[in-house]
C-alpha cells in the first residue's frame, strides 16, 4: 500500500541539530574528511526523505501523539530520534 501523501516526506531539522551538524562538519573539515562526512549526512537525509520506514529501526511507538520513533544506522553514523508522523506523512528529526 502506498502511503498518502506518498514519499517524498518533508524533513524538519532543530535548530539544535542544525548547530551540531555544523560543529560536526567544522571538526571533520579540520581533520581533512570533511566532504566524506557531508556526503554521509547528505545519504542519510535522503532515506529519511525517501524510505524513513525501510531504513530505519522502529524502537517506540507514541500513540497518542500518533509518532514512531526509528533508529538507524549509515556509513558508521546512528541517526537517533527521527519521528514519522503517522497521520500527516511527515518524518522529522526531534
Amino acid at each position: 500500500m502506498i502511503p498518502d501523501p506518498a514519499p517524498p516526506y518533508e524533513l524538519d531539522a532543530s535548530a539544535i541539530f542544525t548547530a551540531r551538524v555544523r560543529k560536526m562538519l567544522d571538526r571533520a573539515e579540520a581533520l581533512g574528511i570533511g566532504e566524506q562526512i557531508k556526503r554521509g549526512i547528505a545519504e542519510i537525509f535522503a532515506l529519511l526523505i525517501h524510505s524513513p520506514r525501510e531504513w530505519g529501526d522502529p524502537v517506540r511507538d507514541y500513540r497518542h501523539a500518533e509518532l514512531t520513533e526509528f533508529h538507524g544506522r549509515h556509513r558508521n553514523f546512528l541517526c537517533v530520534s527521527p519521528s514519522i508522523i503517522e497521520f500527516r506523512w511527515c518524518s522529522r528529526l526531534s
